[in-house]
């Protein structure tokens, strides 16, 4: 819709110079795409809803939370992530001193509630008399007075992201002198963005999810995680999600000639440590001979 008209040619066989090129199906769509779900919202729309309660006006806005990701229809923070809340107070006196603020936060069935406290310091007026060379005359005292009130917001909490990354790496090595070859699996997980295999000074990527880059309605940034089947990496070769690595591996030195790397939502690196190692013999004899029909 954004190309605007392009008027048919009347030729046929002619080239129509009013083109529109795009590198990427993606420049179309104008949608980002990332392999983690850190985010930081720097511009948020906060809720301003004041309320006036004796000497103070005042409003407290949960507006959400960085770093979330939206996954299988649930929205999910790391564990100790801090709300982003906004607040505004004011000192409605007509001799206000000063406005003193503090937030706390109570956490009930998962649901985050934030009391905005607000103190007001101010002074009134009170009329007295004081003696004056045996006249009483009339006198203004300023008192102090002071004012605690509470304002609330409460908001659903997104559940706690806890990763459960599997840590083993099956090797089958085909031990064939005509075809020899070494295949890795990792069992995909849910939780697992991408998978790094480092081999013989060579890096080969499998990316087993992706993030859309969203924004809530308040303006907060959130990573929509869905799936994804991608290897990228020089002379890949694979079946499936198993890497195939050409040549047989001594299976003594597996552990130290593969890397393999996984890393989480948030970027974090789960090493494998654990390599299931299997070794297959073929007998060679029972295969048919290369021959011309």
């Amino acid at each position: 819709m954004e190309l605007g008209s392009i008027s048919p040619t009347t030729t046929r066989n002619t080239i129509d110079t009013d083109t529109h090129e795009f590198t990427n199906i993606f420049d179309i769509l104008k949608m980002s795409f990332v392999d983690s779900g850190n985010s930081t919202s720097q511009n948020v729309y906060p809720d301003v809803h004041e309320e006036e309660k004796g000497k103070s006006r005042a409003w407290v806005d949960i507006v959400g939370w960085n770093n979330l990701i939206g996954k299988d229809g649930v929205f999910l923070i790391p564990a100790g992530e801090q709300p982003i809340v906004k607040y505004g107070a004011e000192n409605t006196a007509g001799r206000p001193k000063s406005t003193d603020t503090s937030l706390t936060f109570t956490e009930d069935n998962g649901t985050l509630t934030a009391d905005l406290t607000v103190k007001a310091v101010y002074e009134v007026t009170k009329k007295t008399t004081k003696i004056v060379n045996g006249l009483s005359l009339p006198s203004i005292k300023l008192t102090r007075k002071y004012q605690t009130s509470h304002y609330f917001d409460s908001e659903p909490m997104p559940e706690t992201y806890r990763p459960a990354i599997n840590g083993t790496a099956y090797v089958t090595i085909l031990n064939n002198s005509m075809s020899s070859q070494t295949r890795i699996v990792v069992p995909e997980s849910s939780d697992v963005m991408k998978v790094l295999f480092g081999y013989n000074n060579t890096e080969t990527w499998h990316y087993l999810h992706t993030g859309t880059e969203n924004s809530t309605a308040k303006g907060v940034k959130y990573v929509q995680v869905s799936d994804l089947n991608y290897w990228e990496g020089e002379n890949v070769t694979r079946m499936g999600n198993t890497l195939v690595l050409l040549g047989a591996l001594d299976p003594k030195k597996v552990e130290s000639l593969v890397k393999i790397t996984q890393f989480d939502v948030y970027g974090k690196e789960v090493p494998v440590t654990d390599y299931q190692i299997e070794v297959k013999n073929q007998d060679e004899k029972k295969l048919i001979n290369p021959g011309t029909l």
